[in-house]
């Protein structure tokens, strides 16, 4: 599982030019798979490993923050 950063704009643009309905929720997983293959620098796979940095932009290790099992 990846999360991917993109504007919608971008994904817009993907329905368009692949001549999908932008309402279509193939579209969006089709869009998602996409932007992982083609630019991976604006995915994230999930979960980050343990001593990763977070997800979150905290600056911390996942497992230090959103990782740890007191949290969960």
């Amino acid at each position: 599982m990846h999360i991917v950063s993109v504007t919608l704009t971008a994904y817009e643009e993907f329905a368009v030019r692949e001549g999908r309905d932008a309402d279509h929720p193939d579209t969006r997983r089709e869009f998602s798979r996409h932007v992982v293959r083609a630019h991976p620098d604006e995915s994230l796979a999930w979960p980050p490993p343990r001593n990763g940095p977070c997800w979150c932009d905290s600056g911390r290790k996942y497992k230090k923050c959103c990782g740890a099992p007191a949290r969960n």
